[in-house]
C-alpha cells in the first residue's frame, strides 16, 4: 500500500476519533450533567405569595425580581392578617436575588397561639441566600403570647443575607412564655447566619414581652445574634418593656461577631431586669470597629444596666466564656439616663457608663463622650462611670472619657480627660492612627477609617423616622454612605450572568467550557497525528 493510502486511512480514523469525543462530549453536557435550575421571576405580590405554596415555585427555587412590587394590598389579605410568611412550615433553602428591586407597603398581623417566625421569610436555612433586597414601609406586627421571632426580612436567619435593607416598622406585643422568649429585629429576630452591607431604619418595638426567666431581645437590626453581622446599621427608635428585656440600638444580645456596624438614634426600655446599650443591649462575643450615637435611657425596677455602646459585657451561653466578650476599637456619644425603683423585695440597683454599664471582660482602645445620668429611690444601689459604671474582674486598656461632656470625674476603669485632652492624638496611648484611627488633631475626637468622621453626628429621632416612613432608600444606599464616611474597602459586588444572579456554580453559561474542552482534545489529536504522518513520510 502507498504512503498515500496509509496517510487517508490514518485520517479515517483519526476523523472518527474526534466525532467519537464529539458526540461523548454533547452526551455529557446534556444527559450527564444536570440541567441548570431555570431562575422564577417575580413581579406582582400574588406572585411572591405562592413561593413555597405553589409547586411551581419551590422553597429550594432560585428568584429574580423584575420591577418594584407594590404590597399595600397585603393589608387587606386574610381577613386582616396580611401576607403569610414565606416558608412558614419550612425554612427558605433556595436564593432569592432582589436585583435592587424594592418591596413596598409589606403587612403582616399575626397572633399565632403557637407562637412562630414571622417576616417576609418567616426563616432563612442554612445554605439559603437573600440578596440585593429593599423592603420599604413595611408594618409587621406579631402578638402571641408564646415564643416569638419576628423580622422586617426573616424571623430567623441561618443563611446568607447581602445588600438588603428594611424601612418602617416592626411590632411585638405579649410574646414570651416563661421556657421561651421574644426576638425581634427590623430585619431579623434571630440571626445564627451572615448578614453583610445592610441596614434598618424606623421603629422596633415590643411591649409586654417575656418574663425574668424568658425574656425580650429586641435591636434595631436584629434582637439576637450567633452569626456574622459587617458593615451594617440601624437608623430610628427601639422600645422595648416587660420582664428581663435587652435591648440595643442594632442588637438586643450579641453572641456572634459584630465589626464595622453602628447605631443612631434612641434606645428606651421599661420594666424588670433591664440592659440596654446605644448599639448592643448585652454582649457575650467579639465587637470591633463600631460605635454608637444617640440617647439611650431606662426606667427600671429592681435592677437595671445601661451603656452608651454596651449595657452589660459579659454574658455567656452553653457554648461560650465571658472570657471571649471584648469590645475593641469603638467608641459612643450616646446620652445615658437611667432610672430604677425598687422590686418586689425592696431592692434595687443602677449600673450606668458612659461606654459599657456592667463588664466583667475586656474593653480595649475605646472611648466615650456622652453624658450619663441616673437616679433612684431611696436606699436604691446607683453606680455611674465616665466610661463603666461597674467593672467586675475585667480588663480595661487603653481607653478614656471626656471628663467634662460626661458630667462624671470618675469611673470603674479608664483614664479621664478634658475635652481638649480628648482631642490631641497623643492621649491615645497605644492606639494604631496608621490603619484603624483617624484624628483632626486639636479639632476632633478620634474616628474610624472604615467609618468616617461620624462623631458629633448625632441625628435626631425624627430624622431616623422620616427615612423609616418615607421609605427614601435604595439597596446600594448603605454602601453609598459607608464609601461616603470614609470606607474604601468594601467587597466587591460578585459577578452576574444577564439575569442578574450570582454565577457561582455549573449552570448553562458554562457550555462554552465543554466546546473549548472539545476544540483543545481535537486539536492535540490533530497535532500527534501530524507528527506520525511526517515520521512517515521520512
Amino acid at each position: 500500500m502507498s504512503t498515500f493510502a496509509n496517510i487517508q486511512k490514518e485520517y479515517r480514523y483519526i476523523n472518527l476519533i474526534i466525532v467519537f469525543i464529539i458526540l461523548l462530549s454533547i452526551y455529557y453536557l446534556f444527559f450527564i450533567v444536570p440541567p441548570a435550575q431555570a431562575v422564577i421571576y417575580i413581579d406582582t405580590i400574588e406572585k411572591l405569595q405562592k413561593i413555597g405554596k405553589d409547586s411551581a415555585y419551590p422553597l429550594n427555587g432560585e428568584y429574580e425580581l423584575t420591577q418594584d412590587i407594590d404590597a399595600t394590598a397585603t393589608r387587606n389579605w386574610n381577613g386582616g392578617t396580611g401576607f403569610e410568611p414565606i416558608g412558614d412550615a419550612n425554612a427558605f433553602t433556595g436564593k432569592f436575588n432582589g436585583n435592587n428591586k424594592k418591596i413596598i407597603g409589606l403587612y403582616i398581623n399575626t397572633n399565632n397561639p403557637a407562637g412562630g417566625f414571622v417576616g417576609l421569610f418567616a426563616g432563612i436555612a442554612e445554605g439559603g441566600e437573600v440578596y440585593n433586597l429593599g423592603l420599604e414601609n413595611i408594618d409587621i406586627t406579631e402578638g402571641s403570647m408564646y415564643d416569638v421571632a419576628i423580622g422586617g426580612l426573616a424571623g430567623v436567619n441561618l443563611g446568607t443575607i447581602t445588600q438588603c435593607y428594611s424601612t418602617g416598622t416592626v411590632d411585638s406585643y405579649g410574646g414570651g412564655r416563661e421556657e421561651a422568649g421574644t426576638f425581634v429585629g427590623g430585619l431579623t429576630g434571630i440571626n445564627f447566619g451572615t448578614i453583610t452591607q445592610c441596614y434598618s431604619t424606623g421603629t422596633v418595638d415590643s411591649y409586654g414581652g417575656g418574663r425574668e426567666e424568658a425574656g425580650t431581645f429586641v435591636g434595631g437590626l436584629t434582637g439576637i445574634n450567633f452569626g456574622t453581622i459587617t458593615q451594617c446599621h440601624f437608623k430610628g427608635t427601639v422600645n422595648s418593656s416587660g420582664g428581663g428585656p435587652v435591648t440595643g440600638g442594632l442588637i438586643g444580645i450579641n453572641f456572634g461577631t459584630i465589626t464595622r456596624c453602628y447605631s443612631i438614634g434612641t434606645v428606651s426600655s421599661s420594666g424588670e431586669f433591664l440592659l440596654a446599650g446605644g448599639l448592643i443591649g448585652g454582649n457575650g462575643g467579639v465587637l470591633t470597629l463600631c460605635y454608637s450615637s444617640g440617647s439611650v435611657s431606662v426606667s427600671g425596677i429592681t435592677f437595671a444596666s445601661v451603656g452608651g455602646l454596651v449595657g452589660f459585657n459579659s454574658i455567656s451561653d452553653e457554648d461560650s466564656a465571658s472570657q471571649n466578650c471584648i469590645i475593641s476599637e469603638c467608641y459612643s456619644t450616646s446620652f445615658v439616663n437611667g432610672e430604677v425603683s425598687p422590686g418586689s423585695e425592696g431592692d434595687s440597683g443602677l449600673l450606668g457608663g458612659g461606654l459599657v454599664g456592667y463588664n466583667a471582660s475586656t474593653i480595649q482602645r475605646c472611648y466615650s463622650i456622652g453624658q450619663v445620668k441616673g437616679t433612684g429611690a431611696q436606699g436604691a444601689s446607683i453606680q455611674l462611670g465616665g466610661l463603666v459604671g461597674y467593672n467586675e474582674g475585667g480588663t480595661i486598656t487603653s481607653s478614656y472619657w471626656n471628663k467634662t461632656t460626661s458630667g462624671l470625674n470618675t469611673s470603674d476603669g479608664g483614664i479621664g480627660k478634658t475635652t481638649n485632652e480628648m482631642k490631641q492624638k497623643a492621649t491615645y496611648v497605644g492606639w494604631d492612627f496608621n490603619n484603624v484611627w483617624t484624628i483632626d488633631d486639636g479639632q476632633s475626637y478620634p474616628y474610624l477609617r472604615s467609618l468616617g468622621p461620624t462623631q458629633g453626628i448625632i441625628d435626631t429621632i425624627e430624622e431616623g423616622n422620616k427615612e423609616g416612613m418615607e421609605g427614601e432608600g435604595t439597596v446600594g444606599e448603605g454602601n453609598k454612605e459607608e464609601n461616603k464616611e470614609g470606607n474604601k474597602d468594601l467587597p466587591e459586588e460578585p459577578e452576574t450572568n444577564s439575569c442578574g444572579c450570582s454565577s457561582k456554580s455549573l449552570k448553562s453559561n458554562y457550555w462554552w467550557k465543554y466546546l473549548l474542552d472539545i476544540f483543545f482534545f481535537s486539536l492535540i489529536i490533530s497535532l500527534i497525528s501530524g507528527m506520525r504522518k511526517q515520521e512517515q513520510m521520512k
